[in-house]
């Protein structure tokens, strides 16, 4: 889809609201309020958010690369340690940024990493992120996506 002021390719994010429950309500006003405060090379730019006939519609930057789980699935060989580090390295900043600014991804896999044409990669899919109030607060719910807990939060 593009944009009528700019003509730049977005993806729309659509979430059916009638059907869902008040925490998977808020769940989804939190993705817009946190992606509406990030601003960051390596995280999916977030540019409007709309309600229409019954749906929450979430203006995002599109990755035309798709996503990281695609890219290493489709590799006919290794990476190089090179290209490794360059994706390591972006996706580190991204983390570190939302870290910096009290927010917990919860739901970080390869899947969630998506990725330019220009083989720029970006954290996005902060659906079920969490704001803490303090540094030293922790969160104290298990989400996520199962094979991707840490062995602490499992025991």
């Amino acid at each position: 889809m593009y944009r009528r002021n700019d003509q730049k390719l977005v993806v729309m994010k659509e979430i059916d609201i009638h059907g869902l429950s008040v925490s998977e309500r808020n769940l989804s006003i939190n993705e817009i309020k946190v992606l509406s405060i990030l601003d960051h090379p390596h995280i999916v730019s977030f540019f409007n958010s709309y309600e229409w006939e019954g749906k929450l519609l979430i203006e995002m930057e599109y990755c035309e690369g798709g996503n990281l789980a695609d890219f290493l699935a489709q590799l006919d060989q290794p990476l190089k340690e090179f290209e490794i580090l360059t994706i390591f390295e972006q996706i580190v900043s991204a983390i570190t940024y939302i870290h910096d600014r009290n927010i917990l991804h919860r739901d970080l896999k390869t899947a969630n990493i998506f990725m330019t044409k220009d083989k720029i990669f970006k954290v996005g899919d902060f659906g079920i992120c969490k704001i803490l109030s303090t540094q030293k607060l922790g969160a104290s719910t298990v989400v996520g996506t199962p094979h991707y807990i840490s062995p602490e939060m499992v025991s």
